[in-house]
């Protein structure tokens, strides 16, 4: 794969987004791939609507995300191209969604220049481009049924205030959350831990953290934390902002094991290859039906 986006292994499978390269220079005719150990060449899931020019636009902004989330479901979000689809181990297609199910939006609208560079590459640009979008940075399962969308957004969009007074109608602003003490596990030594808000976890005081010569994008982010469950999609709840950065440029990783959480918070590379550290935290994430209980 000369793109990837994303991957994600179960057992002797291994499930990817991303692009190949045919004889003729061009893209294969699929954005998301099954490969099985041993089993040749990967076989194509999910086929691309453009010819994969979106992906390849937008690669450097991370929006594809492919999860298996049961033993016998894979959940594929390409991200740069609509939709959020679901299969089974045989790569037969279950079910399809919008992304607006999960109060997301998908597409690209970058193009790239004559030389096949995308603005994206720059940290402040694609910091600027990412604000006003809802995308859908990280899915975990816990292997009971129970799925959690981390959805990311620049908090002082006027979209997201659209987005959100239109979703409002449609799901409960409740659900899924966080509980139990949260271990700092950071790279560096910080001299101040995060801050805790009611919604979820924040992080805290940064000047201290920042190792990067050039300084970093500002602007609050957040990441709703939207729960569905594996035989029912389409039925969610939602809550807002269970993670926020002061950094606009802050994405989000996460495993989940059970009900114990690990996030990772990270930021983008800065002009001239600096970076800073990243942040992990651990949590107790709980289904609604366990937060009401």
């Amino acid at each position: 794969m000369e793109f990837l986006g994303d991957l994600d292994r179960r057992g002797s499978l291994t499930a990817a987004v991303g692009l190949i390269r045919t004889d003729d220079d061009g893209w294969a005719p699929y954005a998301a791939w099954l490969i099985e150990d041993g089993g040749g060449a990967p076989r194509g899931l999910l086929p691309t609507r453009d010819g994969g020019r979106a992906l390849e636009a937008c690669s450097v902004a991370e929006l594809s995300v492919v999860r298996f989330v049961s033993d016998d479901r894979l959940l594929v979000i390409p991200g740069a191209e609509a939709g959020v689809f679901v299969y089974d181990r045989d790569g037969a297609l279950r079910d399809s969604l919008d992304a607006a199910t999960f109060f997301a939006e998908s597409g690209c609208d970058n193009e790239l220049d004559e030389f096949g560079s995308s603005p994206l590459h720059d940290a402040y640009s694609r910091a600027d481009w990412l604000g006003p979008r809802r995308i859908v940075d990280e899915v975990v399962a816990d292997g009971a049924g129970n799925v959690y969308f981390f959805v990311r957004y620049g908090a002082e969009s006027r979209r997201t205030a659209e987005l959100d007074a239109a979703a409002g109608s449609r799901s409960a602003l409740v659900g899924a959350g966080f509980q139990g003490s949260r271990r700092q596990q950071l790279r560096m030594r910080v001299s101040q831990p995060p801050r805790q808000n009611v919604n979820g976890i924040r992080a805290g005081s940064v000047a201290d953290r920042v190792v990067a010569s050039v300084p970093p994008p500002r602007g609050r982010v957040c990441w709703d934390l939207v729960h569905a469950h594996v035989d029912d999609l389409r039925t969610v709840t939602r809550q807002p902002c269970a993670v926020e950065s002061e950094f606009a440029d802050t994405r989000l990783r996460a495993d989940l094991r059970g009900d114990r959480l690990v996030i990772l918070l990270r930021g983008g590379a800065l002009r001239g290859g600096d970076a800073r550290a990243a942040e992990a935290f651990e949590a107790r994430l709980l289904s609604p039906a366990g937060a009401e209980g």
